[in-house]
């Protein structure tokens, strides 16, 4: 019996990876107990919540595989790019909307989504330059 053998890029690699810690960290953050901003007493936060914010860190990752598993980001590399960098700015549109009065996972859902846009329009341009510098 024969497998299939897909080989998953490095960068595709590193992005999931990425995902995953984003994911963990949310979770962390949202099933630790915190005081309520006006009356102090603790509280944890609703499985939902969690859920919601994991799902709309989620966004990005799930558009990005599905561009890099279909050869979109060979074909297509600057409208893949500017795909993804609107999401990026969707995702910090809405961190920065939930920030006031925020729990513990939401603050955690803003940490990663400054870590996101840091990771797209600094980190990932500076690794396809030197991919393309190496290519030659």
């Amino acid at each position: 019996m024969k497998y299939i053998k897909i080989k998953i890029p490095k960068k595709t690699q590193i992005l999931n990876i990425i995902w995953l810690l984003g994911i963990i960290h949310i979770i962390y953050f949202g099933l630790q107990p915190y005081p309520h901003y006006i009356t102090g007493e603790l509280q944890t936060a609703k499985n939902e919540g969690i859920a919601l914010i994991c799902a709309y860190f989620s966004i990005y990752f799930f558009i990005s595989n599905i561009m890099f598993f279909s050869n979109h980001d060979k074909k297509y590399f600057y409208l893949t790019y500017v795909f993804q960098s609107v999401i990026v700015i969707f995702q910090f549109f809405i961190a920065t909307i939930a920030s006031m009065h925020a729990p513990p996972f939401i603050v955690a859902y803003i940490v990663n989504c400054i870590f996101l846009v840091l990771l797209h329009f600094i980190f990932y341009p500076i690794y396809l330059i030197y991919q393309k510098k190496s290519s030659f």
